[in-house]
C-alpha cells in the first residue's frame, strides 16, 4: 500500500515543474499584451470593472483566470483569444 502510494504521488509530481513553467508563460503573455496595448494594471482593471490587485494577482500567478476572463481581457487590450492563444503556444 505505501509503495503504491509513493508510485502515485511520484506520477503526479513529476509533472510539477512544466506545470509551474506553463503558468509562468502565461502570466507573461498576459503581462505582455497588457504592455503592448499601452496599459497599466490600474487602466486595464477599470476597463474590465475590475480592482488593479485583480490584474496584479493573475499577472503574478496568485489568481486563475477562466477562459470567459481570458477572452474579456484579449477584448479590452484589442486581440483575439485566437492570437492571444498563439502567443501563448509561441512562449513555449
Amino acid at each position: 500500500m505505501v509503495l503504491l502510494f509513493i508510485l502515485s504521488l511520484n506520477i503526479l509530481t513529476r509533472n510539477i515543474p512544466y506545470v509551474a513553467m506553463s503558468k509562468r508563460q502565461l502570466t507573461t503573455v498576459l503581462r505582455q499584451i497588457r504592455l503592448d496595448a499601452g496599459l497599466t494594471q490600474a487602466t486595464l482593471a477599470q476597463q474590465l470593472g475590475q480592482t488593479q490587485s485583480y490584474v496584479s494577482k493573475y499577472e503574478s500567478g496568485e489568481q486563475r483566470l477562466d477562459l470567459t476572463e481570458i477572452e474579456e481581457i484579449c477584448n479590452v487590450v484589442g486581440i483575439s483569444l485566437l492570437d492571444f492563444v498563439d502567443k501563448y503556444l509561441a512562449t513555449r
